[in-house]
């Protein structure tokens, strides 16, 4: 039985390795971001979602589903522990008072206190928000009030659509707006524990005056 030599393989020569190829910077990312890029950023003392301003972010989606806000809240919240672990050290390997820190990434104390400073703002201003989204979609009723202050159910224009029955009144009109009539009475009734319920009670109450004085005359 004849024995055949291994084929020896050739080595790589340490100089053709780039201590780039493996001392790449690991990216940081919040525990409950999706994909590999970083949801939430500390940058010259500003919070950033996505890389819009927090503050702006946080307007741009006022209008999705109270799920989409409570995961911006849970990921500042998952940002600012993870900022914590991030904290620089106040000793150096030795032991002793200094500035060295094993983590040149951490954030120092004035950094951690204005992360969590903005944090907890921002979330109280979303969970504030998811409150008056559930306030306006209890019931089954969603009521908002538009850029000039009038009066939206379900995507109907109140005001609108009173303004319309006085300027043309007509029999089917003038059925739909008693109906319009019952659907404010039971907003009324439903919406005592709203925050906003003194103005909606104030501009329902006024637009009971608009709509009693058109069935009036159309009666």
């Amino acid at each position: 039985m004849e024995i055949k030599p291994i084929k020896k393989i050739k080595s790589v020569g340490q100089e053709r390795i780039s201590p780039d190829n493996y001392l790449k910077r690991i990216p940081f990312n919040t525990p409950l971001t999706s994909s590999n890029r970083q949801t939430v950023a500390f940058v010259n003392h500003r919070l950033y979602f996505e890389g819009k301003e927090m503050g702006e972010a946080i307007n741009a989606c006022m209008q999705n589903t109270p799920h989409h806000l409570s995961q911006m809240a849970a990921e500042l919240e998952a940002f600012k522990e993870a900022c914590l672990k991030k904290r620089k050290n106040k000793k150096n390997k030795r032991g002793l008072l200094g500035i060295l820190s094993t983590n040149p990434e951490g954030y120092d104390e004035d950094e951690l206190a204005v992360i969590f400073a903005l944090s907890d703002a921002y979330i109280k201003k979303i969970s504030d928000l998811i409150k008056k989204r559930y306030d306006e979609t209890k019931d089954g009723i969603n009521l908002v009030f538009d850029e000039n202050a009038q009066l939206i159910i379900n995507s109907m224009n109140i005001h609108a659509f009173v303004d319309q029955c006085r300027a043309s009144p007509n029999p089917k009109s003038l059925l739909f707006l008693k109906g319009v009539r019952s659907r404010l009475a039971h907003v009324l009734e439903n919406k005592v524990s709203s925050r906003n319920y003194e103005r909606i009670r104030d501009v329902i109450l006024e637009l009971f005056k608009e709509i009693d004085e058109i069935l009036g005359k159309g009666g």
